[in-house]
């Protein structure tokens, strides 16, 4: 028996992801005939044919069904549309999703506690070797995961294929070989076939290295992760003391940040300080983009940096991190409460709006000024509901109410949280 990774306690109901390569044939055997030993109670197998190679995709599937029948256990066999993803392009990423979203899928329905795939060793080498030829950071470093937060695992990372090749002649285990695995027109299989071949030549063990690094990197990773929580946790601003409703927010996720804080914290650690607080971003959910030119000119922070999913934004003393737009209903102000007694409508801003700060001598402001005056970031400025008479913004909901509003006894209106 060779040492696997494999997560005891607690994991009694196991979803396995079978090919029906040498890799998932080996796991498949090794799972199904220590199941005692581990304390597993239930296996599923689930077997993903891609809609392509169509007859030796098929074949795949025979064996995969048959190996199941030989050792009991159910298998789940489901179909992707892999021509239409071919003709889409960039196959083996959206394969890949969708792979991991049937695997989830089947983890709730059938209430299973983990899903286990045969990446090994290689495929940890090959992933490392092509982060590091792409360019990559300390996270990246850590290579495929032998623990994913949505319960995969992955117990052979540390055997090589040769391993596994090994344990599968001596249990004479039959697979098949998955002929596109040859196309070195694949950037990944350009490597497996080449690249690493070439640099285990010259390094011997060199598969092995990769694969110990990434484990290094799994190791020290989340210490420094705790540490960056340490150094830039307290700058952040809760929600209860942003100057608009978190609800308006237009994206999946913000987050808000003292920036004179903050600016003050990276300035004596350099770059150094400033990758550390972006790998604390990422594992907060946002991904702040690299830049070459960052070192020069990130300090002062930049009042501005987007992308297609991201967005960093300064706005007074507020350094505010957003991922993911979402659409924004427009349709739904009818939701709102409405004033009894005084004609206006509900709607979104416009050019030319004006608002009376609260108080009996206030003075009329152009929105957008106040807006800028209050910190109101530019992101969700669109997103904020008004209600308004004509051009005169009467009520910001959550934010403010209007000075001539208030001052007017002879206006009911609902209060609203």
């Amino acid at each position: 028996m060779f040492p696997v990774t494999l997560p005891l306690g607690g994991f009694h109901h196991l979803l396995l992801a079978v090919s029906g390569g040498l890799d998932s044939v080996c796991l498949l055997h090794y799972v199904a005939t220590h199941k005692t030993q581990f304390g597993i109670e239930k296996i599923v197998v689930c077997h993903v044919h891609h809609g392509i190679r169509e007859k030796s995709a098929d074949e795949d599937a025979s064996l995969v069904k048959t190996l199941c029948e030989h050792y009991h256990i159910p298998l789940e066999l489901r179909y992707l549309n892999g021509k239409a993803m071919l003709a889409e392009g960039n196959f083996e990423a959206k394969a890949r999703v969708e792979r991991y979203r049937i695997f989830s899928d089947i983890l709730k329905e059938k209430k299973l506690d983990a899903i286990f795939t045969a990446h090994h060793a290689d495929d940890q080498a090959e992933t490392l070797y092509m982060r590091l030829y792409r360019g990559t950071s300390l996270k990246g470093l850590q290579g495929i995961l032998v623990e994913r937060d949505d319960r995969v695992y992955r117990p052979f990372l540390s055997l090589t294929k040769e391993d596994l090749r090994l344990y599968a002649e001596q249990n004479q285990l039959q697979w098949h070989e998955d002929e596109t695995n040859q196309d070195t027109s694949y950037r990944r299989n350009y490597t497996r076939h080449t690249s690493l071949p070439r640099l285990e030549n010259d390094v011997p063990e060199a598969i092995r290295q990769l694969a110990h690094i990434a484990s290094l990197s799994q190791s020290v990773f989340p210490k420094i992760i705790a540490q960056a929580e340490i150094l830039f946790a307290p700058m952040v601003v809760p929600p209860r003391l942003w100057p608009f409703p978190a609800r308006f927010s237009p994206y999946e996720k913000t987050l808000a940040i003292h920036a004179c804080a903050l600016e003050n914290q990276l300035k004596p650690l350099e770059n150094g300080g400033l990758e550390l607080f972006r790998l604390w971003l990422h594992e907060k959910g946002f991904p702040l983009p690299m830049s070459k030119e960052e070192g020069s000119h990130f300090f002062p922070v930049p009042s501005r940096i987007q992308t297609a999913d991201f967005l960093m934004e300064k706005s007074q003393k507020l350094l505010w991190f957003c991922h993911k737009k979402v659409i924004q209903e427009t349709d739904n102000l009818y939701l709102l409460p409405e004033f009894k007694n005084a004609a206006g409508e509900w709607r979104y801003r416009r050019d030319g709006d004006v608002f009376s700060p609260p108080g009996l001598r206030c003075s009329q402001r152009k929105l957008k000024k106040w807006f800028q005056e209050n910190g109101i970031p530019t992101f969700v400025r669109d997103c904020i509901p008004v209600f308004a008479q004509d051009s005169e913004v009467l009520w910001i909901p959550g934010i403010a109410k209007s000075g001539k509003l208030q001052a007017n006894t002879n206006i009911d209106f609902f209060d609203w949280q």
